[in-house]
This record gives structure tokens, C-alpha cells and sequence, in this order.
């Protein structure tokens, strides 16, 4: 009987610590996660000076708080088309800068997906591989396949004090902004810088 005690007593030790290192394990990731804000609270939209921005930067940035104000469906961004609408919401934005892409492959202003936006930035010399740039307010995140966006796109709207601050469409069904570390962990492939 004292042995079934004790037993017992072990078996609730070893489940009680098998707990507390899963719940250390989780604190641990948690911890180390690079999203600052990603709630589902609606953020602050950021304050620029007005001399801190050029033409360019300032109308895509007029453009995008607008945006972010209204919410719109995604259909919007895309002509109509019902699809994943991360690219579209870029390239409509630039369109409406008077900065439209050309697609590599139609001519068109729309570019609907994040490789044919990579190609576009390639063969513009816009590209440049994350590690080799520090991106500025307006230009373009290309995210891995892999990575906590999986195959996304989105604009910058800063990049300050080792943190970057973006915008983008269908996050989350949404034009959301996310603030995160700028480090590997996000798992940014590239940026298309705005010329």
C-alpha cells in the first residue's frame, strides 16, 4: 500500500512537471515572437511630417490611410476577381499613386501574384534581397513562402529603431497594419523599392 502511494505520488510529479515545461515551452516561443501588435484591435495609423516624405511616399501613403480607413472588400483591389488579393492591393495602390506596374506577362497595371510582383521588381532593378537593403516608407515587403505571412506582399510604412511597421491587404480578410522586429524571423525575402 505505501508503495502504490508512492507511487501515485511520483505519477502526479512527473505529469505536473511534464506540464510545466510544455507551459515553459510555450512562454518561451511566446517570448521570442517578433509581432509587436497583431491583435485583432484596429491600430493607430502612423504620423509622418509632412518634409519627411517625398511626392511619391506621400501619395501612396495619402492613398493607403484612406484605405485603411474604409476597409473595402478585396474584390476591389482585384477587378472584380475573387482570390487571394495581398498583390492586387498593392499594385492598386500604386496604380492610383500614378505609379502603375506593367505586368511581365499581360501589359496590365494588376499584378495578382507575389512571384509575377518579384519578376516585376527584377527586371525594374527595384529588387533587392532582405539582408543587402534597409527598406524605406512606400516601398514593398516580399515575404518567403515559408514564412509567418506565407507568399504575402505588403508596403512599408516604417522602418525605425529596429522595428518594422507595414500595411497591407487580405491580412486577415482586412488592410491591417503589423509592427515587428526586423529580423530573420519573419522571414522577408525582399523588398521592391519605390523609384
Amino acid at each position: 500500500m505505501k508503495q502504490q502511494k508512492i507511487l501515485k505520488s511520483y505519477k502526479i510529479f512527473l505529469i505536473i512537471a511534464i506540464i510545466l515545461v510544455i507551459f515553459s515551452a510555450i512562454f518561451v516561443f511566446l517570448s521570442r515572437k517578433t509581432i509587436i501588435f497583431s491583435s485583432f484591435k484596429k491600430q493607430e495609423f502612423p504620423t509622418y511630417k509632412a518634409e519627411s516624405l517625398n511626392p511619391k511616399q506621400q501619395k501612396i501613403i495619402n492613398i493607403l490611410k484612406k484605405e485603411y480607413q474604409k476597409q473595402p472588400k478585396g474584390t476591389k483591389y482585384s477587378q472584380g476577381v475573387k482570390e487571394p488579393w495581398c498583390a492586387d492591393f498593392v499594385s492598386w495602390v500604386m496604380k492610383e499613386a500614378g505609379l502603375p506596374f506593367s505586368n511581365p506577362h499581360s501589359g496590365s497595371w494588376r499584378i495578382p501574384g507575389v512571384y509575377t510582383l518579384q519578376e516585376y521588381f527584377e527586371s525594374t532593378n527595384q529588387w533587392h534581397d532582405y539582408g543587402d537593403y534597409q527598406p524605406k516608407t512606400g516601398d514593398i515587403v516580399i515575404y518567403k513562402d515559408n514564412s509567418m505571412f506565407s507568399g504575402h506582399t505588403n508596403f512599408v510604412l516604417k522602418n525605425s529603431n529596429g522595428y518594422l511597421t507595414t500595411i497591407g491587404g487580405n491580412e486577415m480578410k482586412k488592410i491591417r497594419i503589423q509592427k515587428f522586429k526586423f529580423d530573420d524571423s519573419i522571414g522577408i525575402k525582399g523588398f521592391g523599392e519605390l523609384k
